[in-house]
């Protein structure tokens, strides 16, 4: 197909695997679309305390690990969402 310069244009999407790699072992929250935690008041973001200072491990994999029940229990569900693009701990 010819653009308004009579030159083709050629788009091609790629993903970064080696990003995506990257993403998981920093923000190990975006392996799971779903977490299901107590309510506990210091825990307000999905990669830990600081996330944009993690070194990986921190957050919700570190809060479930216990496998503490939930039953009878106050809950956070913790969804991870990326309508444009591959969830990053900013967002």
């Amino acid at each position: 197909m010819e653009n308004l310069v009579a030159a083709v244009s050629r788009y091609r999407i790629l993903i970064a695997l080696a990003l995506l790699f990257v993403a998981f072992l920093l923000l190990p929250f975006t392996a799971k679309l779903l977490w299901v935690t107590q309510y506990e008041a210091s825990e307000r973001h999905a990669a830990g305390l600081y996330p944009t200072q993690t070194r990986g491990g921190d957050g919700l994999p570190q809060w479930v690990a216990d496998q503490s029940s939930i039953r009878n229990e106050d809950v956070v569900i913790w969804y991870t969402v990326g309508f444009r693009h591959v969830t990053r701990v900013e967002d």
